[in-house]
C-alpha cells in the first residue's frame, strides 16, 4: 500500500512539471497598428536643428485646424524615422525636410512626451502633406519674408558643432523674452559698421560687442527665442 501511494505521488509531480513545460510563453506585444497611432502634431516646420545623428524639427500647428494632441511639438528624427510623402515611404535623411514644409507627426500611445514647453517626442512616423516650395509657387506674387532686426549686446557665445549660439541681450534690464539667441554660421554675413568689408567670421564675434542681427522673422518659441542670423553688423569693432 505504501509503495502504491509513493508511486501515485511521483506520477502527480511529473504531471505538474510536464504541464508547466507545455505552457506557452507569453506573446510579446505587437507594434501599434496604423489605427492605434496618435496624431500628435500637424502644421508647419518652423525650425530645424541638427545635433549629431538627431534632427529636431519644431512643428507649429497654431494656425492649423486639426485634432492633433499638441499645437506645437519638437520632434526628434533619425535615420530610423519613416518619412512618408505621396504614399512613398523612405527613411529620414538629413535635408529631407525644410522650413515651411507642412507635416503630420504620429506617435504610439506609449511614446514618452516631455513636460517641457514646447513638448518633445520621438515620432513613429512623419507624413509630409505639403512642401514649402509648393506654397512659394502658389504665392509667387506675394512679397518675400520680411526681415527682422535685433539690436543688443553679445553676452555669451557657445560653439555648437558648425554653428555658434550667440546670446544678444536687448538691454541691461531686458527680460529673456526680449533677447535673442542668434544661430551664426559660415553662411551668416558678418560686417562692421566702420567698414564696408564683410570678411568677418563667426570667430570674430566677442562678448561685449554691440550688434544688429537680421533674421528672416522665423524663430523658435523658446525663451529667449532662437533664430538663424542672416546678417550681423558689429557696431564697436576696430577696422580689420
Amino acid at each position: 500500500m505504501k509503495k502504491s501511494i509513493l508511486g501515485t505521488l511521483a506520477i502527480a509531480v511529473c504531471s505538474v512539471f510536464l504541464l508547466s513545460a507545455c505552457t506557452p510563453a507569453p506573446v510579446p506585444s505587437a507594434a501599434p497598428s496604423e489605427d492605434e497611432l496618435v496624431l500628435a502634431a500637424k502644421g508647419e516646420i518652423t525650425n530645424i536643428a541638427t545635433s549629431g545623428d538627431t534632427t529636431s524639427i519644431t512643428v507649429d500647428g497654431t494656425d492649423t485646424k486639426s485634432d492633433a494632441s499638441y499645437k506645437i511639438l519638437v520632434a526628434h528624427l533619425s535615420t530610423e524615422t519613416p518619412l512618408i510623402e505621396n504614399g512613398n515611404v523612405s527613411a529620414y535623411t538629413d535635408g529631407a525636410l525644410s522650413r515651411g514644409d507642412e507635416v503630420e507627426i504620429y506617435l504610439s500611445p506609449l511614446t514618452p512626451v516631455t513636460a517641457s514647453e514646447p513638448p518633445q517626442a520621438t515620432p513613429v512616423k512623419v507624413v509630409v502633406t505639403e512642401r514649402e516650395d509648393d506654397n512659394a509657387q502658389a504665392g509667387a506674387a506675394e512679397t518675400p519674408d520680411v526681415k527682422k532686426e535685433f539690436d543688443g549686446t553679445i553676452t555669451e557665445i557657445t560653439p555648437d558643432n558648425e554653428y555658434y549660439l550667440v546670446y544678444v541681450k536687448d538691454d541691461e534690464d531686458s527680460e529673456p523674452l526680449d533677447d535673442l539667441i542668434a544661430v551664426v554660421s559660415n553662411d551668416t554675413i558678418i560686417s562692421s559698421e566702420k567698414t564696408e568689408s564683410s570678411g568677418y567670421k563667426p570667430e570674430d564675434l566677442k562678448v561685449g560687442q554691440k550688434v544688429t542681427v537680421t533674421t528672416d522673422g522665423r524663430m523658435t518659441f523658446s525663451i529667449p527665442p532662437q533664430a538663424s542670423a542672416q546678417t550681423v553688423v558689429i557696431h564697436d569693432t576696430e577696422d580689420k
